[in-house]
């Protein structure tokens, strides 16, 4: 069955978006500039069904199609192309290097999903530079990413942003680094200058926000928003630097071997800390944080029950990578636990299912903000990328065991 999502609260004509995916690759640009039309009445009106590709790219589209006789990724690849079209020319200003009625995280989220449906897109089509037509394709939205780069406020955001908005960046810009360097392979140098940028801007706010681990509030995490007089020690946040520690780890295989054990042992702990701090409900979902109440005491003892879907997705990105790194499996089973725990949480506390959908609390009263918007994309793509990563395990005994489970991902 497909996997759905009920967004009751985006002004989009219908009210179930199927998000489809490409490989490891995210087509759901569209759902996400849906996400973006609700404080913005213009965009409002807008319908991407309306809305035609201009001719490059329907040239461009019609001859990467006749490459593939695969129907599923003809049909996948033509929703993608036109979520890009539709996000570069209704969404992004390149004069401003920004999607104007985004907000900061959901903007580095959105150039993420920019960034990796480029490289998936190398993978997908024959990997030659005599390729043109994928060149063609990736270089039409260069600009888009290169103007982001150049124009994104750093010190604003690294002024006055929480830390769950720093690690957004921090995945967005490994994330075209990645991309880049991949591109570099098969075409050789034509955007490498840009890989040295974006390399130190996610080692730039990474550093920034793992200053934001504390041991003295709670026996550790990371604190939400360094800004605020009253801490707050969150699952996002905490799941965010577990994920983009793990993925520093991955990125930087020449790093120093101090540097690379940093960004291990900071997302071994992370999971750690985050693993018993207590942030999970009866039905085994993260909840959204811990207050509080006696510094004193400095305990985290007042639980914020409110769930969220990403909550429950983010982290699964993690528990991969710190199971490709270190061949622990319980990183694994905690993983496909708490995959099975939101599909199995309707009717339970907390819920986030119901008749079988994805729903945020907000949803059935139509009051979800760009936030909560966005949140069941999240979980959508890092449960993927779980997925998928996960599937390629070579152990025998270790996919045997997760065959069931995949099966079932699968499925969903």
């Amino acid at each position: 069955m497909l996997f759905c999502i009920r967004m009751r609260s985006a002004p989009a004509p219908s009210h179930l978006i199927c998000l489809m995916l490409v490989g490891l690759s995210l087509a759901t640009s569209s759902s996400h500039a849906r996400s973006l039309t609700s404080d913005n009445p213009q965009a409002e009106q807008f319908n991407s069904r309306h809305h035609q590709p201009s001719p490059f790219i329907i040239e461009n589209q019609q001859r990467l199609l006749a490459q593939t006789k695969d129907e599923r990724v003809q049909t996948h690849f033509y929703r993608t192309v036109h979520s890009l079209e539709v996000l570069n020319t209704q969404f992004f200003d390149l004069t401003t290097g920004s999607y104007p009625t985004a907000i900061q995280w959901t903007s580095a989220f959105i150039q993420t999903q920019l960034t990796s449906t480029l490289e998936t897109s190398l993978r997908l089509y024959p990997q030659s530079k005599d390729n043109d037509d994928i060149s063609d394709f990736i270089d039409h939205y260069i600009p888009q990413l290169t103007s982001f780069f150049a124009q994104q406020p750093v010190n604003d955001l690294l002024q006055n942003e929480a830390n769950d908005d720093l690690l957004w960046v921090v995945l967005g810009w490994l994330s075209a680094s990645r991309f880049l360097k991949a591109h570099q392979k098969i075409y050789g140098n034509k955007y490498a200058n840009w890989i040295p940028s974006f390399e130190a801007r996610a080692k730039l706010f990474y550093d920034a926000a793992a200053k934001g681990w504390d041991t003295r509030l709670c026996q550790g995490g990371i604190f939400w928003n360094p800004h605020l007089p009253i801490p707050y020690k969150n699952a996002i946040t905490n799941e965010l630097y577990i994920t983009a520690s793990i993925e520093m780890y991955l990125y930087y295989p020449s790093e120093s071997k101090h540097m690379r054990r940093k960004y291990l042992r900071n997302a071994k702990q992370g999971y750690t800390w985050l693993n018993h701090s207590g942030m999970r409900n009866d039905a085994g979902l993260y909840t959204d944080g811990f207050h509080i109440s006696n510094m004193t005491v400095a305990e985290c003892d007042v639980r914020s029950e409110q769930t969220w879907t990403y909550n429950q997705g983010v982290v699964l990105s993690g528990l991969r990578g710190l199971f490709e790194v270190t061949g622990d499996e319980e990183y694994l089973r905690d993983a496909h636990k708490l995959v099975r725990n939101v599909i199995d949480c309707e009717g339970k506390i907390g819920q986030l299912v119901r008749s079988g959908v994805l729903e945020e609390s907000c949803d059935s009263l139509g009051i979800c903000n760009q936030d909560a918007q966005m949140f069941k994309g999240n979980l959508y793509i890092f449960r993927r990328k779980f997925q998928w990563k996960s599937l390629l395990i070579d152990l025998l005994v270790i996919r045997n065991f997760h065959a069931p489970s995949c099966t079932l991902l699968l499925e969903c």
